[in-house]
């Protein structure tokens, strides 16, 4: 049948409808049944992706990250129906797709071709989207000059020139190497990069499960231009946790519905360093953390020790816009020779959010001395606190961030330093330090390190002296 002929089926006139004005989530469900065997299986999840990649197909987002573990329908949103929904809206787009498998992206290509030419789709937007029978999954072209091509990394795209890039899991999981590293991030910047019908709109979506600090997702996180959506398999609060994620509680599954919690403890039997990567998108260097997991001590907040010294320490950031840096402020306490993170705040502030929030924390905990890196925005907040607040101490830093972290990492060994349990600020932190350097932000470290090299250093000068006055029997 002809689409002409289709199209003057009349139970088709209402979806047809339908379809050219719905949100590609309906669009999904009503789709699904025509080319998948088995039933819809919905989550928040899937709404949310599919909201992201609406706002893709409008041109408000042009460069796009989502980080979810395997299993959770990103090919098939992203690589099958999500084209097919474009086109029917402007059948001119132009797609490349890649993957470390060309058998990937033709596969999720024929899918999306035995959608376009079937006859429920036929019949309701067969005139927007028609492309002959006999196409092929690894290059196809519809009627209005529209064209998909299937590819993989490393193999050549020469004379290709999409609207929008696809990227879908660009390095096999069992074949995670610093070669296979490296050519992602090589033919990215060499080849995709260039590849693009009009540079002012081409829009690149990267879907994929974390792998390794340095997998394609941590280089695109560096360029600080992209937006990431991190879908972990377990919610994990603190302030890298998506805005829009609904979960609240820690631990909270991302689609009970398919991966309930028996299933899940299955999945983290794979061990702890490709949980932490696939399952939790929280990949830690391979032999290159300078904090162990294991070194970090947790206590109970309501029950904290007498502490014989506090003190707060500040890491400022230069502006308070939503691509700067963290302002990190922490009080932290000492008991014998343990060390304790008693409050912290990590947010985005201005120099008058910055003054107000340590003002604040001077009042929750008075007579702790203050600690302020003498760099970015902190002269000038010394200044505005000067009258208002004793006992500021302009830090300036000593050596980089990796000498000082690595200065205080003995008294981590030792197991004396806590955290506060339950703190999702004072668990971000113990993600950023067993992540350092490859964290996505380095400010709570920063303040941490200041503090502790403050106290390390006071503490024995202080235990010197005592010694010294009671003839060593301190």
């Amino acid at each position: 049948m002809t689409p002409e002929e289709l199209l003057r089926a009349p139970e088709a006139a209402f979806d047809r409808e339908i379809g050219l004005r719905c949100s590609f989530y309906e669009f999904v469900k009503m789709a699904w049944p025509h080319i998948l065997p088995y039933e819809f299986k919905d989550g928040w999840h899937i709404r949310l992706i599919c909201d992201v990649l609406e706002r893709c197909y409008r041109g408000e987002l042009r460069k796009i990250v989502i980080n979810i573990p395997p299993g959770c329908m990103k090919s098939l949103l992203v690589g099958v129906f999500w084209p097919v929904w474009c086109w029917v809206r402007d059948p001119s787009l132009g797609f490349l797709a890649t993957s470390f498998d060309v058998t990937l992206t033709r596969r999720d290509s024929a899918r999306s071709l035995q959608l376009i030419q079937g006859e429920w789709f036929r019949a309701r937007w067969g005139d927007v989207v028609w492309v002959e029978d006999g196409a092929g999954a690894g290059e196809h072209h519809n009627a209005r000059g529209g064209v998909r091509f299937a590819t993989s990394i490393g193999s050549k795209a020469m004379g290709r020139h999409p609207d929008v890039r696809i990227i879908d899991d660009p390095i096999k999981p069992q074949e995670i190497s610093p070669a296979t590293l490296a050519d992602a991030e090589n033919y990215w910047n060499t080849t995709l990069r260039t590849r693009q019908r009009d540079p002012k709109s081409v829009r690149t979506v990267l879907i994929m499960q974390r792998l390794a600090v340095h997998d394609l997702a941590g280089v695109f996180r560096k360029e600080g231009d992209w937006h990431f959506v991190v879908l972990p398999m377990r919610y994990e609060p603190g302030p890298e946790a998506y805005a829009s994620d609904p979960r609240r509680g820690k631990g909270e599954l991302l689609w009970p519905e398919r991966f309930g919690e028996p299933e899940v403890q299955e999945l983290e039997r794979m061990p702890p360093r490709d949980r932490a990567a696939q399952l939790q998108q929280r990949p830690v260097p391979e032999g290159g953390a300078i904090i162990k997991e294991e070194w970090i001590q947790w206590y109970d907040p309501k029950h904290p020790p007498p502490f014989s010294m506090t003190l707060q320490s500040w890491d400022l950031s230069f502006k308070g816009v939503a691509t700067s840096d963290f302002v990190a402020g922490q009080l932290w306490g000492t008991s014998g020779p343990n060390y304790y993170l008693v409050d912290a705040i990590l947010e985005r502030l201005d120099f008058v959010g910055s003054v107000k929030a340590i003002l604040a924390m001077c009042t929750a905990h008075p007579g702790s001395s203050v600690l302020i890196e003498d760099k970015a925005n902190g002269p000038a907040v010394m200044s505005a606190l000067e009258g208002k607040v004793s006992g500021v101490v302009a830090v300036e830093p000593q050596g980089g961030k990796a000498a000082r972290l690595n200065a205080v990492s003995p008294l981590f060994e030792a197991r004396n330093v806590y955290l506060p349990r339950g703190n999702p600020i004072a668990e971000a932190l113990a993600l950023s330090l067993q992540s350092f350097p490859f964290a996505p932000h380095d400010d709570d470290v920063d303040a941490c390190t200041q503090a502790l090299n403050y106290m390390h250093a006071n503490v024995l000068d202080y235990a010197g002296m005592m010694r010294g006055l009671t003839g060593g029997a301190f």
